[in-house]
């Protein structure tokens, strides 16, 4: 029914299409930067987990080698996660309010995101609302650690922020499913709804 609030399921697929379509755009956005040393260290990061798996190495010695490549991985990739985000906030945010708050998934699930009050949507609304929804704020500090951090604090950082996601994301997925309104935590922070599109 128009106007009413929508299920956790439409939300789902939008989202699932929005990352789909997202995950092929930045893939070509960030060819040209992949490097050899991106491959290399992808290629030592299987195989300290095989090690492991094998028990050729030490639980100690795989947190210790596993946390140095994925510190090194973080850097290589660091331009590459820069454009990725500079994706997500003009996808989830500046298309999105351009287009009535819609993305490509909301328009082929026939939803849209709201105000819950009288007002219009506003651009600071989105903004906020991704940056806790889509997981920006997250990815924003992690990216801030590798680049101003040492090892230690990236690997402490990342790990946190990873935590803090899953449980955002859990949170979210239960209130949505839940409560009345279907409105999540980002939904009340932000004072928004998504609804079924008229």
């Amino acid at each position: 029914m128009a106007g009413e609030n929508t299920a956790f399921s439409k939300r789902l697929v939008a989202f699932i299409i929005d990352m789909i379509i997202l995950g092929i755009v930045s893939s070509i956005l960030t060819f040209p930067f992949a490097t050899d040393n991106y491959k290399k260290l992808t290629e030592e990061s299987t195989q300290v987990m095989e090690d492991y798996f094998d028990k050729k190495i030490t639980p100690e010695i795989y947190l210790s080698r596993s946390s140095d490549i994925s510190y090194d991985l973080s850097k290589e990739i660091g331009l590459k996660t820069i454009i990725t985000i500079g994706i997500y906030i003009l996808y989830f945010i500046v298309y999105q309010f351009y287009h009535n708050g819609k993305t490509l998934g909301k328009k082929f699930m026939r939803i849209k995101i709201v105000s819950n009050t009288e007002k219009e949507l506003s651009m600071n609304q989105l903004a906020v609302r991704s940056l806790i929804i889509n997981s920006i704020l997250v990815n924003l500090i992690t990216l801030a650690t590798t680049i101003f951090g040492t090892k230690d604090i990236y690997f402490v950082t990342s790990m946190v922020m990873q935590v803090i996601d899953m449980i955002l994301m859990f949170t979210i997925a239960i209130m949505v499913l839940s409560r009345k309104d279907k409105r999540g935590l980002h939904d009340i922070i932000t004072n928004t709804k998504v609804i079924n599109e008229e």
